[in-house]
């Protein structure tokens, strides 16, 4: 992954997605098809997210291609850190937790 500028995904199905956020954490973007778990990863900062047909998804290619340098790698990266660093999942979790208990204090 390391080698690449940027990391596809033709993937049909997709619960989350992990590869891609692994790919997002190094700083790569990302060119998915709409496969489910990718639209909660990612964004219009870190790739870019097509139909799964082949004319879309080389559309999305060429479209990555020509818009390559307003994807910088810290940038991308970053964006992954906010939304899924241990600290920021540990954070939503704690949040639903607190809130699955708070609500079961009245039962």
């Amino acid at each position: 992954m390391a080698a690449h500028q940027v990391i596809i995904s033709t993937s049909k199905v997709e619960t989350f997605g992990l590869t891609i956020a692994e790919a997002q954490a190094m700083g790569k973007p990302v060119v998915v098809t709409d496969s489910g778990g990718v639209r909660d990863i990612v964004t219009q900062e870190t790739g870019i997210i097509t139909e799964a047909s082949s004319t879309s998804f080389a559309k999305g290619m060429l479209r990555m291609i020509q818009s390559i340098d307003k994807y910088h790698p810290e940038s991308v990266r970053k964006c992954a850190r906010q939304r899924f660093s241990s600290e920021v999942i540990m954070q939503q979790l704690h949040e639903i937790y607190r809130s699955f208990n708070d609500e079961n204090l009245y039962l």
